[in-house]
Formats: C-alpha cells, sequence, structure tokens
C-alpha cells in the first residue's frame, strides 16, 4: 500500500468552547491541525458540528481498518475476526459511541456493544497487537470479555497460560 501523506493518526475531536479542533492529542490545549465551525447560514448546530467532527476524527481508523480488511482478503479470501472488531472500534469512535481502544500488557481492548440478542454480555473485544486472525485457529490471542476488568483478567489468564507452555 502507499504511504499515507495525511497527518497521522489517532485524531481527536476536541471542543475547546466555541468550535471542535481536530487534534493528535485528547486535550483542548493540543495543538489543532484543523477546525470545524459551526454555520448559521447553514443551519448548522452544535451536535451536528460534534457528529462530523467525531467522523472526521476517526477517519484514521476507518482507513487503517480498510487497509488491513483489503490485506486479510487478499491473503485469506475472508476479513479475521480481529478486523471486525477493529471495525467496531472504528464505526463507534466516528458515531462518537466509545472512546479510544486501551492497550494492556500488548494486547489492544475495545468497547464493541455487539445487538442485543447477539450480546450474551461480551461487549469488551481484545487481541494482542501481532494477532493474525489465520482462519487456521493457531493464534488464539483474541476473545471478547463482559467489562474492561474482566478483558484484563482475560488477558492475563492467557499469558500465564503462553508462559506454562
Amino acid at each position: 500500500m502507499s504511504e499515507s501523506k495525511h497527518t497521522p493518526g489517532p485524531w481527536h475531536a476536541v471542543w475547546n468552547g466555541y468550535f471542535f479542533d481536530l487534534t493528535k492529542e485528547s486535550s483542548v490545549y493540543a495543538q489543532s491541525f484543523a477546525s470545524i465551525h459551526t454555520n448559521s447560514s447553514l443551519a448548522v448546530d452544535v451536535e451536528q458540528q460534534r457528529a462530523n467532527a467525531q467522523l472526521i476524527a476517526a477517519a484514521p481508523d476507518l482507513l487503517d481498518w480498510l487497509k488491513s480488511a483489503v490485506e486479510d482478503f487478499d491473503k485469506t479470501g475472508s476479513v479475521s475476526l480481529a478486523g471486525i472488531g477493529h471495525a467496531r472500534a472504528a464505526i463507534a469512535k466516528a458515531e462518537g459511541r466509545t472512546s479510544e481502544r486501551t492497550s494492556y500488557r500488548g494486547y489492544w481492548i475495545s468497547y464493541n456493544p455487539k445487538p442485543v440478542p447477539a450480546s450474551m454480555g461480551v461487549d469488551w473485544d481484545w487481541r494482542h497487537e501481532d494477532y493474525d486472525g489465520a482462519p487456521d485457529g493457531n493464534d488464539r490471542r483474541a476473545g471478547c470479555s463482559a467489562s474492561l476488568e474482566a478483558a484484563k483478567a482475560d488477558i492475563d489468564e492467557q499469558i500465564e497460560e503462553m508462559a506454562d507452555v
């Protein structure tokens, strides 16, 4: 894939009291590289402004997922389960439903609520940073848990099991 020329992610939409700044850090004091303003002549209110800023701030995550999905598909003819979790996190960020994913002991944890019938209380996806999601099933460094704390406990348990092998 070609090298990107845009400001590398992650991006954050930060309200500065007047409009939304797009920044590399989630702080009102961070230097912005773009701003999303209201426009009364176009009837763009603050909530629509917020939604626009969140969608734009999610662009690097969405691009990363699309690149990953295409790479997975080119290699295996399908998209990995970890790839779907990454997609859910990027979509949630674009819709303003979640915070950044959390890094814990070399794993990424993200809140990805599933549709109610399928949920069964496992809305926290986690996967190792190097998880390949190959359909051969040999890489089991990914899963779902009921809470952030449960995800961390599941990761700890998995790390201990891998150390015993």
